[in-house]
């Protein structure tokens, strides 16, 4: 073989050696490329983990070596994305969630728990609206879920009503009921006594409904003479049901029957467990608040009544940390009632 063959073969092999040198390190950067990029894929799940405790107060994250748990509310439904390359597979056992992030080989790189669950519940029901409306923008101050009840007949009832559902807020009738106090009774103007027809009740209701505006259900204001009566009681929720009213009982005596007549009829209904201002002392306010904080916790879900006055509105919204940090979630009334 003369130098020229020689020479041509010597560059040929050069360059295929240069050819493999430059395919196998070509190789090793994609593989390092796909390596940094699948770990920064991870570390975005991790990211929007984090993000999910950051945005959803009631999460608490556990960090294992490759594994995340998550204790979320089941309203806070928690959606973690896929990446380029991670896919993730979703595996469901009644409350249990688990996330799997595979890599481009199938192999597990990743896993993410959530346990779903319900958060303790409290509604705070304001009766008494309608006097007046120097309390309504103090309670707008609060952006949270109240409840509040407008007594009819009064100066500001329709105002109070209208400015309290424009701040977000859920407004029921507060609807008057003989009491035990026959003075008290005469001076309250659209109130049902147990003495009345059922024709009179109808229209007395009726007129309630009217004047304060629409709404979807009912307390009684005052009351333990009315709804003692059984039979004065069935009527009006007999009324209510055909008007696809709900009932909250206001738990003004010993026998009310509105809560267990509603549940054997199929009203909507819940009951008051707890009263938070019969001290308008803004330490025993929030005293009661508090009460009100640990029965939800201790039994689920509780619905509490309050009065329209600047001093609790200026309670609650100082408890509102204090509620937030316990676990515990504000509603509105409608959002506890049961049915039969």
């Amino acid at each position: 073989m003369d130098k020229k063959k020689i020479l041509l073969v010597a560059v040929a092999v050069i360059v295929v050696i240069l050819g493999s040198l430059y395919s196998s390190s070509t190789k090793k950067n994609k593989y390092k490329n796909f390596v940094k990029e699948q770990t920064e894929a991870e570390l975005t799940v991790i990211s929007q983990v984090m993000d999910q405790l950051e945005e959803n107060r009631w999460i608490s994250v556990e960090k294992g070596d490759d594994t995340y748990g998550i204790k979320a509310e089941r309203e806070e439904k928690i959606d973690l994305p896929e990446t380029e390359y991670l896919t993730k597979e979703v595996l469901r056992d009644g409350d249990m969630e688990t996330i799997i992030y595979l890599d481009g080989d199938g192999v597990e790189r990743r896993r993410v728990g959530i346990e779903y669950y319900d958060a303790p519940k409290l509604a705070i029901l304001i009766d008494d609206v309608g006097m007046n409306l120097g309390a309504v923008d103090s309670f707008g101050e609060i952006e949270e879920a109240l409840t509040f009840a407008t007594i009819p007949f009064l100066p500001k009832s329709r105002e109070g009503t209208e400015k309290l559902k424009g701040y977000g807020f859920e407004v029921m009738l507060h609807m008057p009921m003989a009491g035990s106090s026959d003075s008290l009774n005469g001076r309250t103007k659209g109130i049902l006594l147990p003495t009345m027809s059922k024709t009179e009740i109808y229209d007395t209701f009726d007129r309630a409904l009217e004047d304060v505006g629409e709404v979807d259900g009912f307390n009684n204001h005052m009351g333990s003479r009315f709804t003692s009566d059984g039979v004065k009681m069935k009527e009006l929720l007999t009324y209510a049901k055909k008007k696809e009213l709900y009932f909250v009982d206001s738990n003004t005596a010993i026998k009310n029957m509105g809560y267990p007549i509603s549940k054997e009829i199929g009203v909507p209904t819940y009951y008051c467990s707890h009263f938070l201002d019969n001290s308008r002392d803004m330490n025993d306010m929030k005293k009661e608040i508090e009460t009100a904080v640990k029965m939800s916790k201790s039994k689920g879900e509780v619905l509490v009544i309050g009065h329209y006055h600047k001093g609790l509105a200026v309670a609650i919204k100082e408890m509102l940390p204090y509620i937030a940090d316990s676990g515990v979630k504000l509603v509105f009334a409608s959002e506890l009632l049961e049915s039969n």
